[in-house]
Order: C-alpha cells, then sequence, then structure tokens
C-alpha cells in the first residue's frame, strides 16, 4: 500500500512521466494542502475529486484509486518535496505563459481546497483558511517557480 503513496519518488525527471501521470502529479499540491491541518475534511475532498475530473480522471480510472489512498493515509512530507522538485522541472520546460497558467491553476486549486474547510458552502465568501494553510499557501508561491 505504501507504494502508491511513493508513486513519484523515484521518478528523477518530467519527462518520464505521461501527460496523464502529470495530471496526476499537479494534484498533489492539492492533497498537501488538504492534509496540512492533520485530516482532510469532507469538502477539501468534494475539491479535489472535481479538480481531478477537470484532469480527466473519473471515479473508474486507475488513478482515482491512488487518489483515495492519499486522502486516506498522508503521504510523507518527503513525498509532497519529491512532487514539488518534479512539479518545478515541469515547469522549468515550459514558456513563460505555460508555466504561470500552470502556476496559476495549481494555487488556485490549493486556495479552493483551504477555503472548503471553512464556511458554510464552497460559494460562502468567509470561507476561513487556517494559518497553517496560508503558511503553507505561501510556501508554495514561493517554491513553485
Amino acid at each position: 500500500m505504501k507504494k502508491r503513496n511513493n508513486v513519484f519518488t523515484d521518478v528523477e525527471s518530467i519527462d518520464e512521466l505521461s501527460e496523464q501521470e502529470k495530471s496526476l502529479l499537479f494534484l498533489t499540491p492539492l492533497i498537501q494542502t488538504a492534509w496540512v491541518c492533520g485530516g482532510v475534511s469532507p469538502r477539501e475532498k468534494q475539491v479535489i475529486y472535481k479538480a481531478a475530473r477537470e484532469e480527466s480522471i473519473d471515479e473508474r480510472h486507475q488513478f482515482n484509486d491512488i487518489i483515495d489512498e492519499w486522502l486516506k493515509y498522508q503521504p510523507s512530507q518527503i513525498f509532497f518535496d519529491d512532487c514539488i522538485a518534479l512539479i518545478n522541472n515541469s515547469l522549468e520546460k515550459m514558456t513563460v505563459k505555460e508555466r504561470n497558467l500552470l502556476k496559476t491553476k495549481i494555487l488556485q486549486r490549493c486556495n479552493q481546497v483551504a477555503a472548503s474547510a471553512g464556511g458554510k458552502s464552497l460559494m460562502d465568501i468567509n470561507h476561513h483558511i487556517s494559518p497553517n494553510e496560508e503558511h503553507l499557501l505561501n510556501r508554495l508561491r514561493e517554491v513553485l517557480i
């Protein structure tokens, strides 16, 4: 079971991944955001699964099982660091416009995950982002190149 949590650990370059694997990789900061307060709420899961569906990872896709596991068993910080390194490897190979679009997409989705744990609905403007979530969001803004 631990092997899936470390699905990207032995990958040295983004070139080793398929487009679908890259889509899964780009969801890992959302998973990290959900876990930052020690547990994943149902609304955080909902936001993550919505993002996965937007990337053509539906409930029958093999990567959905990996997401299920990540939401049930918290991956290690080393795993998340490895994923950020791979994401940055991908960003380095993109044009400035592509890089900015992907970074914005990842960070907006992370904000949605963080905001989803507070407030009465996903449309509630009074979402509460915890200090731990805010710290992680700021860190992601800094480390994503």
